[in-house]
């Protein structure tokens, strides 16, 4: 089905806060998207169309397009751009659109007003955990996160349709597992505060995961080591 025929010949209020026209094509906001299917659905059988179509089809190809940041002087939305598709007579949007593959914006609404996690967006530290107490989550340590768990089998195995699919998806599921993460010990312990120049580290684990915190709450580093009694870890 060619969705952005549709979207094209159906009718919105242009002043709509559900669309948006830019360059790179129609962007729809992700809180609308049950508003939009409920109207292209409504015109698409009022249509030539002759198939069998439901509301849930329409949001599952709206879903298909990649997601983005529309950055509008101090707001942002986010949603997702239909490609070579206008609303006639609406007007050009001179927002800049941002993959949300590449990066979180800080005033991302999913975390605007979340009293647990803070988007920091600096070199050093990317975001704020509020937990037992705030943990820094190191940008580096952050990459390493997204990376080691586009890499896992495991977690693909055991998350399937809700695995992570753009950095604020990846932010959300890490603060998940830290929060239900538990202490372990280290049975070379001793040996990794030598290689690590003398700076004690704790160790956490969750779903075969180890979270090293350093400092007392800065997020160093993580990997995926399985079954954790195997690579020289136990429960406290």
């Amino acid at each position: 089905m060619d969705i952005a025929k549709y979207l094209e010949d159906t009718e919105f209020n242009l002043e709509s806060p559900h669309i948006r026209n830019t360059e790179e094509g129609l962007f729809i906001n992700e809180t609308s998207l049950e508003y939009i299917a409920s109207r292209l659905l409504k015109h698409i059988r009022n249509s030539s169309f002759n198939g069998i179509l439901s509301k849930k089809d329409i949001r599952t190809e709206i879903e298909d397009n990649n997601k983005y940041y529309l950055s509008e002087d101090d707001n942002c939305l986010v949603g997702y751009v239909i490609n070579k598709a206008n609303v006639k007579k609406a007007i050009l949007n001179h927002g800049i659109l941002i993959s949300c593959r590449e990066k979180i914006m800080k005033n991302d609404p999913i975390f605007r007003y979340d009293k647990n996690i803070e988007i920091l967006n600096n070199q050093r530290y990317c975001a704020l955990f509020n937990l037992d107490k705030i943990y820094h989550i190191g940008a580096h340590s952050f990459e390493m996160f997204v990376h080691r768990m586009d890499k896992s089998e495991a977690m693909k195995k055991q998350l399937r349709n809700k695995f992570p699919h753009d950095l604020r998806d990846y932010m959300k599921s890490l603060y998940i597992m830290i929060k239900s993460s538990v202490l372990v010990d280290r049975k070379n312990y001793i040996s990794q505060i030598l290689k690590n120049n003398f700076k004690e580290c704790e160790y956490r684990t969750n779903h075969g995961w180890i979270f090293v915190i350093e400092k007392g709450n800065m997020l160093k580093t993580c990997y995926e080591v399985g079954k954790i009694s195997k690579k020289g870890y136990k429960l406290k």
